[in-house]
């Protein structure tokens, strides 16, 4: 934590965080604060992941990475944990694009490709194995299931039924295999009395 030195700021503003950007605007000026109305516009001149608080009526800077302090969001990480979570290369000897993980971490494209083959290898040689132990490939496997099944890999894919029941032509997200999808329905009876519920006699 530092002391911010800027003799623009006052305790009476609102501040808004912009990435590694600080807008700030008097509080009595209402609306949402943007770069083309704040009052003052700031960033730590060295570390992405600073943030300004006030504290005791003063701005100071503060470590904003959720792996440094964990009761921060995850939302900016300081270069020491801006890396591969697999190889530990850092952001900034990347080439290629990123894959997004969980707590605002992420892995390289070599790192995710590798482990996009373990994986597939991984679900081939399941049902490779399944196949050798009953001597035959079991398509009962993939039929009547909750959610849908690779008939390749025995990879389950929860259904998204967002936009309605999943059916056709898919491909699996492990292994890349190609397959068709056709909804199973199951019928159930309701029943109601017409007219007047007969009873027993007395």
């Amino acid at each position: 934590m530092e002391l911010i030195n800027d003799s623009r700021l006052t305790p009476t503003m609102d501040v808004v965080r912009n990435g590694s950007t600080m807008l700030f605007k008097e509080a009595k000026n209402r609306g949402f604060i943007r770069h083309e109305n704040a009052d003052a516009i700031i960033k730590h001149p060295t570390n992405k992941e600073m943030y300004a608080k006030l504290i005791e009526s003063k701005w100071y800077w503060v470590n904003g990475c959720s792996h440094c302090d964990h009761t921060q969001s995850p939302y900016i990480v300081c270069d020491k944990h801006d890396n591969c979570v697999t190889c530990h290369q850092p952001r900034s000897v990347q080439t290629q694009s990123v894959w997004g993980h969980f707590n605002n971490t992420w892995r390289c494209s070599p790192c995710q490709t590798r482990l996009n083959s373990e994986e597939k290898q991984k679900g081939l040689k399941r049902v490779a194995k399944a196949v050798e132990r009953s001597g035959e490939y079991d398509r009962c496997e993939y039929q009547d299931q909750d959610n849908i099944k690779c008939p390749h890999c025995a990879t389950e894919h929860e259904p998204c039924t967002a936009d309605g029941v999943p059916e056709g032509e898919k491909s699996c997200d492990t292994c890349g295999g190609s397959f068709n999808v056709t909804p199973d329905y199951s019928v159930s009876y309701t029943t109601t009395v017409i007219g007047k519920r007969l009873l027993p006699d007395e």
